[in-house]
């Protein structure tokens, strides 16, 4: 039952992120990170032109008395 609401939520991101507007200017990058007690996230984006980026996401999970699930 948690894969699937991992999956369901990371798919759900997905199409979220995908109808945001991306970084606003040519040549930046951005690092976010969140955490929680369950679950922890960092990201780097590179933009290398106006509505175009590539990026790296590292995310470990755990629900209550779980063992953590870290995706890439």
């Amino acid at each position: 039952m948690f894969k699937q609401l991992v999956t369901t939520s990371l798919l759900l991101s997905a199409i979220t992120a995908h109808a945001a507007a991306l970084m606003g200017f040519a040549d930046s990058t951005m690092v976010m990170g969140e955490a929680s007690e369950y679950s922890q996230e960092i990201m780097v984006n590179y933009s290398p032109k106006v509505g175009h980026a590539l990026g790296i996401e590292v995310m470990r999970m755990s629900g209550i008395n779980e063992a953590p699930t870290t995706i890439t």
